[in-house]
């Protein structure tokens, strides 16, 4: 699984290691491989790691070769290796085989724009010392979560409510409207959570803080296309292309230094994915 966290200070004032250590700790069972922090007075980072690609090369938090951009980083970029060779053809170089890296280089190579390019389970920040700016973003559907707390000039986030939770001396209160939302849909919508001045970073979108402002902003969008001209005659085409998706997904997502297990509930979404993987040649258990 991995877990990331990290707080940072809008004042500037020195932040509180103590705390940031007691959050990072909390991620253990996330992440029991590895861990490990960067503070650096009014920013700090934290990172449990889980070890899934790059046993070895992908420890956090991540530094850039100059020292001036840190990463850390829970999920997985199912396209790392398309990306990979695309920087190198922009002439980038690389020191490890990890998706950790290539997060990283794709922030060199283009910045923000880098989150349409990545397919892929994530939520991930990086600190850019240069330009002081502070970027925290979610995968697209929100697959990996991300909670963070805004309050007393302050921003900490987390991939656990309960790490941040532990931290805060306040009384913490529930938010009514979060329990409505609960009662009528069973459960509680982004960027809502039970507790009031608690957030989620909603799917497809990023925080961004640089020059002591907070913003946030969306990247991605599910776009639902009615296809009205499928009949009986042409249905085979839509099929062959479903599989075909079906295929690719697998195998990207299949990449991995550490062996590969199947769920399978015998619905027909599990037993297509189940069947599909049975034909790849990808390390398996099933």
């Amino acid at each position: 699984m991995c877990g990331i966290c990290g707080i940072y200070n809008f004042d500037k004032s020195n932040i509180n290691l103590e705390n940031l250590t007691n959050i990072n700790n909390n991620l253990y069972k996330r992440g029991p491989d590895s861990g490990g922090i960067y503070a650096n007075k009014f920013i700090g980072l934290g990172n449990r790691r889980l070890k899934i690609i790059d046993f070895e090369g992908g420890d956090q938090p991540f530094y850039s070769e100059d020292k001036n951009l840190v990463l850390v980083f829970n999920g997985e970029i199912f396209n790392y290796v398309e990306l990979k060779e695309d920087l190198k053809k922009k002439g980038f170089n690389f020191k490890t085989n990890s998706d950790t890296e290539v997060i990283l280089i794709m922030y060199q190579a283009y910045g923000n724009k880098m989150l349409e390019k990545i397919n892929g389970m994530f939520a991930f920040s990086i600190w850019d010392h240069k330009q002081e700016k502070l970027l925290i973003a979610r995968d697209r559907i929100g697959i990996k979560p991300l909670y963070y707390s805004l309050k007393n000039n302050q921003i900490i986030f987390s991939s656990t409510l309960n790490s941040i939770l532990k931290t805060q001396k306040n009384k913490k209160d529930i938010d009514i409207e979060s329990i409505l939302y609960y009662s009528f849909l069973g459960y509680i919508p982004a960027p809502k959570t039970i507790w009031k001045n608690f957030h989620k970073l909603e799917p497809g979108h990023y925080i961004e803080i640089k020059n002591k402002k907070f913003n946030i902003n969306k990247y991605w969008n599910l776009e639902i296309k009615i296809n009205e001209n499928i009949t009986n005659k042409n249905k085979n085409i839509y099929f062959d292309e479903l599989k075909d998706l079906i295929l690719d997904s697998n195998k990207i997502q299949s990449r991995s230094d550490a062996k590969i297990g199947v769920f399978l509930s015998g619905g027909l979404d599990s037993t297509s994915v189940s069947y599909t993987h049975l034909t790849l040649p990808t390390k398996r258990i099933v």
